[in-house]
């Protein structure tokens, strides 16, 4: 059966790349090079920078019947310097089934 994808924002945003993030040691720039640009990202007063990513796919059957969707999202901070706060770490994953 054939299948065709269709993604929406950003660059993939994989399980293992989340579980990967370290606090402290990853910073902001990193990100950028392996997500892109955040769809949002915002410096406060404090100087704390948050950003948020999300990444989309859709898999439809040509032939009509079951398609699928998944999407991640990864909202973080960061501290002045760019590297990941601590208690920042805030991801969500869903997906369905379509038929």
């Amino acid at each position: 059966a054939c299948a065709m994808n269709i993604t929406s924002g950003g660059g993939e945003i994989t399980t293992k790349q989340l579980m990967s993030l370290k606090p402290g040691v990853t910073t902001l720039d990193e990100l950028k090079l392996i997500w892109g640009d955040p769809q949002t990202e915002m410096t406060g007063a404090d100087g704390k920078t948050h950003a948020s990513w999300h990444y989309s796919t859709t898999t439809l059957n040509s032939f009509g019947g079951d398609g699928r969707n998944v999407s991640r999202s990864a909202n973080l901070e960061f501290d002045e310097n760019g590297k990941l706060i601590d208690d920042s770490i805030n991801f969500r994953q869903g997906g369905y089934k379509m038929k």
